[in-house]
């Protein structure tokens, strides 16, 4: 028996998602939303971290021989912040830049 291999990045998968847990939250959001007014806004919001150096993954190289990257000790990053009205679907977002 011939076993072939590929290489591929991993993905996460939640080890603990519950479906039930899910579903009910989900009820729990369509029922927020109903309740909404005219004076009132529901905003999903999430944030990320750009840098300008990238993580190092595993790559494929000759045995005994390690993969350099070469670096030059700068490490700027930009965290963007955003939000998403779920009503109006309007997207919000700020960046804030750290040399």
């Amino acid at each position: 028996m011939v076993v072939t291999f590929e290489r591929y990045s991993p993905t996460y998968v939640l080890a603990k998602a519950d479906p039930e847990k899910q579903q009910e939250f989900q009820q729990e959001i369509d029922l927020i939303k109903k309740l909404l007014n005219h004076n009132m806004i529901l905003l999903y919001q999430d944030e990320t971290h750009i840098r300008t150096y990238q993580s190092l993954h595993a790559t494929w190289s000759e045995i005994g021989k390690q993969k350099q990257v070469l670096t030059y000790g700068h490490h700027a990053s930009v965290t963007l912040f955003g939000a998403l009205n779920a009503i109006t679907r309007e997207v919000l977002h700020q960046n804030l830049l750290v040399l």
